[in-house]
């Protein structure tokens, strides 16, 4: 039988040989430790960067969809929040926030607030859970470093530290207020009164928390009284 070998010819080992850098690896391939392209390596941080960002905030709402679904369950029975919660884990979050915005007064001010931060919240959560990462492009005469890119739509947004911070923010304090919304005085109040009685703002300030540094942890307060004033 005869057996296959496989030649590499003269001219493709030549043409490997003289693309190799001081290294032995060819010239396109770089290792970025080896401190030859300082450029790289600062796009590659960027990059790092907006992975974090989008990782922490897909899991940051994952864990106020399911405090939505406790919320939601205990407002509308508290003598059987968990057989009801059940049932609402299976929901859309645009679904449960529907549901929580019928157990909430419209003249209920804070209460319209939340459901504002959590209907924006649930589609940048969206944003950015379906789209692709690209790199610098032009887009409708805009410019963009790391961006994402929606194939299927043919547009895409950028993100920056302060906004990607922001919104970090905004979903941690959107749960907080969730949490606080199972508290008796909430579950109990019955109309606009009872509920204005038990502002948001100073309910969410009460709750524990950590923040890693104090400028984190007054720019927190700062948003909860911007947001619920």
């Amino acid at each position: 039988m005869r057996q296959s070998t496989n030649v590499v010819r003269p001219e493709a080992r030549s043409y490997a040989l003289t693309m190799q850098n001081s290294c032995g690896r060819p010239a396109f391939h770089t290792v970025l430790s080896d401190g030859t392209r300082p450029d790289i390596v600062a796009s590659e941080e960027e990059r790092r960067l907006v992975e974090q960002h989008v990782g922490r905030f897909i899991i940051t709402w994952g864990q106020l969809d399911l405090t939505l679904s406790m919320t939601v369950a205990a407002m509308s029975d508290p003598t059987r929040p968990g057989l009801l919660q059940a049932n609402f884990i299976e929901m859309a979050t645009y679904s449960k926030i529907g549901f929580l915005r019928s157990l909430l007064p419209k003249s209920w001010q804070d209460g319209q607030h939340l459901l504002e931060l959590l209907t924006l919240g649930n589609k940048y959560r969206n944003d950015l859970a379906h789209p692709v990462l690209g790199m610098s492009g032009t887009h409708n005469g805009r410019e963009y470093a790391w961006h994402l890119w929606k194939p299927q739509k043919g547009s895409a947004f950028s993100l920056d530290a302060p906004q990607m911070l922001d919104q970090e923010r905004d979903a941690s304090i959107a749960r907080e207020a969730l949490l606080v919304l199972m508290r008796n005085e909430y579950i109990k109040a019955s109309t606009v009164t009872d509920f204005e009685a038990h502002p948001l703002g100073p309910a969410v300030l009460s709750q524990p928390g950590t923040w890693p540094t104090e400028e984190a942890y007054r720019a927190f307060c700062d948003r909860v009284r911007t947001i619920f004033t």
